[in-house]
């Protein structure tokens, strides 16, 4: 490449990133945030356009775009490289904390709103921003344990606001239990929000000036959601399936497309589809394949099934459920058969719960006596037809192996001592659970305590507490927080 061309390109490059630079100011700067803040509030607080969606991809396209130059030139002189990746991690700060304005926007819009239909509206512009906010955190100029604990208030928010849009999809509206945690979400965000100035400031500057002095004020935005409690799930670690890769999929055969179709067949048989048709994947569809069809009196569905080893994955049914016919055992049993039938064998009831006409069955695999709870396989069977309507093994496929468990160095005995001595003992077993990205052996203990009922689980290695749940009821089922 001639001199004149190397001086041409490596100008056009710096002018791309000082012009993803400057938009990202535009959108995100303090000033630009409290100018759309106005413009909202001016409008009635209408629900942000579907342009102002694409505009908040489209800016968090440019950043990483212009981070992606920088690294691709490889001819800039470090000097020139600084400041064209401190500009790019600028833009993911910016961006970061217009996409915060509008969660806490929207979040304080969903406190207030009573419709179903305006809820779902807003519940939808929460999930959005939460995802943005994410992808935006990984561009941040910290180490990922730095910002574990923001990031995963931003995906439990996420989390949270698909629960509850799957919840007004059935038609069954929220709780006041569940208004209570969008009460609390819309809180802690209003305090990140307040924390955005200090961390605008420490983006300014150089590319060493905003690597050095960014832990302090980020640390500070950290702060809020420290303590963030869990969401409310159903059962222990009903949410705890890790995102990753299966490595026991990778040892099975891919199927083709004729033998995929066949494996649905078998696996779905329980519900006699009608009109089954192979469908795209519009969601997790990497290394799955997706079907619709209905059953016998009509109600619809859609599943997925793995193309390694064609087991099915994910059930989705679309009929709502009313009067029981089926009480919480039959259900049990169903969702029991059901599983078998999909070549789930040896899996052990540990949570059942009953939202909306639904029963909902958490089964984990049992080895050696002990309950692996990172393979979970959630069935929900609705209790007017006695027919399965869900089922997610998403959890089994990514961790399932055959492992080689730990001796208890803690006596059960005195466990169950030391429980008996504080509360009302229910039972206690044993069992496998997440943590912290570990899995660690531990007992689980059910009792009651003040009138509150606690599942509690101490590590069989050490005696320490690894994590405690509260029992609480709500209009949607008994639940965990």
């Amino acid at each position: 490449m001639r001199e004149d061309d190397i001086r041409q390109e490596e100008e056009e490059s710096r002018r791309r990133v000082r012009e993803a630079q400057r938009r990202a100011e535009e959108k995100s700067a303090p000033r630009a945030l409290e100018e759309e803040k106005r413009s909202r509030e001016a409008g009635g607080g209408e629900k942000k356009s579907v342009g102002g969606w694409i505009a908040a991809v489209v800016s968090l396209s440019v950043a990483v775009l212009a981070l992606g130059a920088v690294v691709t030139v490889g001819y800039f002189d470090l000097r020139d490289a600084k400041s064209s990746l401190a500009d790019g991690m600028r833009g993911a700060v910016y961006e970061f904390a217009g996409l915060v304005e509008d969660l806490d926007a929207s979040l304080a819009k969903a406190r207030l709103t009573q419709s179903d239909r305006e809820m779902q509206k807003v519940l939808t512009d929460v999930l959005v921003d939460s995802v943005l906010a994410e992808k935006c955190l990984e561009a941040f100029p910290v180490d990922s344990h730095a910002a574990e604990q923001l990031t995963a208030y931003v995906n439990r928010t996420g989390d949270y606001a698909r629960t509850l849009l799957h919840k007004l999809a059935s038609g069954v509206s929220l709780s006041e239990e569940e208004r209570e945690v969008v009460d609390y979400l819309c809180e802690t965000t209003g305090k990140v929000r307040a924390a955005l100035p200090a961390l605008v400031e420490g983006a300014n500057g150089g590319f060493d000036k905003l690597t050095e002095g960014f832990s302090v004020p980020f640390g500070k935005l950290n702060e809020p959601v420290a303590e963030v409690p869990k969401s409310i799930e159903d059962g222990p670690f009903a949410q705890g399936s890790a995102k990753r890769e299966s490595e026991y999929l990778k040892g099975e055969r891919a199927l083709s497309d004729a033998e995929l179709f066949r494996a649905a067949e078998k696996a779905l048989s329980p519900l006699s589809p009608v009109g089954l048709r192979a469908d795209g994947c519009t969601q997790s569809g990497e290394g799955y394949a997706c079907f619709r069809f209905e059953d016998e009196a009509g109600n619809g569905y859609s599943a997925q099934l793995s193309v390694r080893g064609g087991r099915l994955a994910l059930l989705t049914g679309f009929a709502p459920c009313g009067k029981e016919n089926y009480d919480a055992d039959a259900c049990a049993q169903i969702a029991q058969k059901f599983l078998e039938g999909c070549g789930y064998a040896d899996m052990t009831p540990v949570w059942t719960g009953e939202a909306g006409g639904a029963c909902v069955i958490n089964f984990v695999r049992e080895q050696d006596g002990v309950l692996l709870y990172p393979e979970m396989i959630k069935v929900k069977v609705c209790e007017a037809r006695g027919t399965v309507t869900g089922f997610d093994a998403h959890a089994w496929l990514v961790n399932h192996r055959e492992r080689e468990l730990p001796v208890p160095t803690v006596p059960m005995e005195r466990i169950r001592a030391n429980a008996e001595s504080r509360m009302e003992l229910y039972g206690i077993r044993t069992a496998l659970i997440p943590c912290e990205g570990e899995e660690v052996l531990a007992y689980e203990i059910r009792g009651e305590y003040g009138g509150r009922v606690y599942y509690a689980y101490v590590d069989a290695l050490t005696g320490e507490t690894a994590d405690i749940f509260t029992l609480v009821h709500t209009d949607g089922g008994d639940k965990l927080l």
